[in-house]
């Protein structure tokens, strides 16, 4: 059975009309603070709306080419290929019933989802790029509680997809999708695009300087998306305030390291 969503009265939608995001939030916090509504609609829609003006503003940067998602193959393979659309599918329910609900039964995965999760990367990694980037995608940022699927990913991309005939540093299209994700790009996403040498991040040398410059506008929309996620925590004055705040701080800081150094990188001769 599917989590309901969250929904706000007629009258609480009335009163949002014509307000900018920033009025909306303070709006809705003031609505929990009167306990008009629950902490899981605060949570529900505060990000819902953050990501739709983040979407917004990257629509507009229209980075990736076209993917061949639509394109219809026939026989067994399009078989294989509907079974992984729907695992897919079934992995981003699960993320936004956590991120609505903060419930981590409802996200953890058994040891048999884990397998086959890795042998949809294993044997299609490069018979459906596509399907499979956005795969590792949602991995990365699963919030699995045992991170076993996170740091797969992280493996995978780094180093093990090598031997399958594959190298995410030059997949340009992966790393559009990935920056282009209109809900939270996880830090692992940082971590991948470089290595850190003496307290001091840099980006990772296989990028062309030319590609780094052109996802610089969504690590910059990613990043003005955490100065807004800071603002909702720091309205907070619950016993998860300080959780809340240190986590929003922390992602903050770690997307401006990202983009000094992508700065830095672009302008080295």
């Amino acid at each position: 059975m599917k989590d309901k969503k969250p929904k706000l009265t007629q009258e609480q939608n009335l009163a949002l009309q014509g307000l900018n995001l920033q009025q909306k939030l303070e709006q809705l916090y003031k609505w929990f603070k009167r306990k008009e509504i629950s902490k899981e609609a605060f949570e529900y829609f505060s990000n819902a709306w953050i990501n739709k003006q983040s979407k917004k503003e990257q629509d507009l940067l229209a980075l990736r080419s076209t993917p061949k998602e639509n394109f219809v193959r026939m026989g067994p393979r399009a078989i294989v290929e509907g079974e992984i659309q729907a695992f897919l599918e079934k992995l981003r329910g699960n993320v936004r019933a956590y991120i609505t609900n903060r419930n981590a039964t409802v996200s953890n995965l058994t040891t048999s989802e884990l397998e086959k999760f890795k042998n949809y990367v294993r044997k299609y990694c490069t018979i459906y790029p596509d399907k499979i980037s956005r795969l590792l995608i949602v991995g990365l940022r699963y919030p699995d509680s045992t991170k076993q699927i996170n740091k797969f990913c992280m493996e995978w991309i780094r180093s093990e997809s090598l031997a399958y005939g594959k190298n995410y540093f030059f997949d340009k299209h992966f790393w559009g999708l990935l920056w282009e994700d209109g809900d939270l790009v996880p830090l692992d996403a940082i971590r991948l695009m470089g290595t850190k040498k003496d307290d001091t991040f840099f980006i990772d040398e296989r990028f062309e300087k030319t590609f780094i410059k052109t996802l610089m506008p969504y690590f910059e929309a990613q990043r003005d998306k955490e100065v807004m996620r800071l603002k909702v925590a720091q309205m907070r004055d619950d016993r998860d305030h300080d959780t809340q705040v240190t986590r929003k701080l922390k992602r903050l800081n770690a997307f401006n390291i990202l983009i000094s150094a992508a700065e830095k990188y672009c302008t080295a001769e």
